[in-house]
């Protein structure tokens, strides 16, 4: 009952949490596009169902654990907290070390991995000081509460990074492949240049190899990418 409730739940804890992660600091996030008292009515309402959680700050990246539970990045902090979707509980599992925070940068993504029930592993997509990159983490819930993060392995890095536009969404698609949405930084013609990971969306091995058969619009250094953004 409890997991099949949550998954209910999900699509509007995501909007709520991810306004609440756009907003300027103390800015409501009520407005046109979210009704807190879910009694708009027209298109592009959304109704919240309950409040999961509260005190979250900076949340960016959520994934749903398969208990139902959800994990949360925190952008600014460069943490992952675990939320009880029950009793809105937060536990903190700890600090992804190399975390950059400024600007519309830090911790993003996160996604688990597709044997997260055998390995426990949890991919994040965050902005380092020189750059833009994906890591994974092997999270241990039998560890002391803040220390529950192994150490991080890189799967890829040099993504371009900036003070806006890093881009940051990593999910694995139904092939088993890790997919990634990259920003341009804020330096445009990255986008259209086929030799940059950045403006692009890239498709990887969960070890951040070239996956086979990814269509590229031409032979390149970027052999992950399979689109270029097109204004």
């Amino acid at each position: 009952m409890r997991q099949h409730l949550s998954k209910a739940l999900v699509p509007a804890v995501a909007v709520l949490l991810l306004a609440m992660g756009c907003s300027p600091s103390g800015a409501s996030s009520s407005g046109a596009a979210i009704d807190a008292a879910g009694s708009g009515s027209g298109s592009g309402q959304v109704k919240v169902l309950r409040t999961v959680t509260e005190g979250l700050n900076s949340p960016w990246g959520l994934v749903t654990l398969p208990d139902g539970d959800l994990l949360v990045s925190s952008r600014d902090e460069a943490t992952i907290t675990r939320v009880d979707v029950d009793s809105g509980g937060k536990t903190e599992l700890g600090e992804v070390p190399g975390v950059s925070a400024q600007g519309e940068g830090g911790l993003l993504g996160l996604a688990l991995s597709p044997g997260f029930a055998a390995d426990g592993l949890v991919y994040a997509y965050f902005t380092a000081a020189s750059d833009n990159r994906i890591v994974r983490v092997r999270y241990d819930a039998t560890r002391p509460e803040g220390k529950q993060l192994g150490r991080p392995d890189i799967v890829l890095r040099g993504i371009p990074q900036g003070g806006i536009h890093n881009g940051g969404h990593v999910e694995f698609g139904p092939d088993g492949m890790l997919y990634a949405s990259t920003g341009e930084s804020g330096d445009t013609p990255l986008a259209q240049d086929r030799n940059s990971l950045g403006g692009k969306i890239l498709r990887m091995t969960p070890d951040g190899k070239p996956a086979r058969g990814t269509p590229s619009p031409a032979r390149s250094c970027t052999p992950w990418a399979t689109a270029t953004y097109r204004a």
